[in-house]
């Protein structure tokens, strides 16, 4: 990686840091705070209290879910895109996509909250290597959905599947070995930051009164069944 950066032009580098500025600032986008906040709905006090695709599906509405799920791909996709157009192609797009997946984590417009990221990682793996990173990701995140609805670790269990997922992808296209390793660093950094987040949840839910109850939620007269 080190001998890569070494002998990019300076316009590249320059390019580079442009392009993780900005994957940063659309990792950002508060698609889950938006939507929710049209519904009439503060995720960060609502159900789990995360930010992310699961929490507004089960707590804000079936179609606010899935247009958060939409969305945060979309983040994804479009850092890629957006790197690809600045001259940012092989394993050092992955950058821009860290760069994204913090955003995500710690966006500048809720006061560096955020959710776990595995809709936007999905994003960044389909963009980044169509024919391998779409199915798998689309298996993780059935496996996370399957885990959600069993309440079962969801990140955890679907970034662990994709994850194993891609490192066997590696015998069958051994020329994106260095891509599939990168984008398995991203799935463990998915991974550990969901752990972590779920870990500094469960300790904080003891306030029973931060955290709006299902019940009230579906008595909320926006909650879309």
């Amino acid at each position: 990686m080190n001998e890569i950066i070494t002998t990019l032009p300076h316009s590249n580098i320059s390019n580079l840091l442009i392009a993780v500025l900005l994957g940063y600032l659309i990792g950002s986008i508060p698609i889950a705070m938006l939507v929710s906040k049209q519904q009439g709905f503060d995720i960060f006090v609502t159900g789990t209290g995360l930010p992310g695709a699961a929490n507004v599906f089960r707590n804000v509405g079936k179609k606010s879910g899935v247009i958060v799920g939409y969305g945060d791909v979309a983040k994804g996709i479009l850092t890629i895109i957006t790197a690809q157009k600045l001259g940012i192609n092989n394993e050092m797009i992955l950058l821009p996509g860290l760069a994204s997946l913090f955003g995500h984590w710690r966006s500048i417009f809720t006061h560096f909250k955020g959710g776990d990221g595995l809709s936007t990682l999905i994003g960044i793996a389909i963009a980044s290597l169509p024919a391998i990173g779409f199915p798998i990701m689309c298996i993780g995140a059935s496996i996370a959905a399957i885990s959600r609805l069993k309440k079962k670790h969801a990140s955890l269990w679907g970034g662990f599947s994709a994850y194993s997922l891609l490192i066997g992808s590696v015998i069958i296209y051994p020329e994106t070995f260095w891509m599939i390793i990168g984008l398995n660093c991203l799935g463990l950094l998915v991974l550990f930051h969901g752990m972590y987040g779920h870990k500094q949840r469960k300790n904080s839910m003891h306030l029973p009164d931060s955290i709006l109850s299902t019940n009230l939620i579906k008595e909320h007269p926006n909650y879309d069944k």
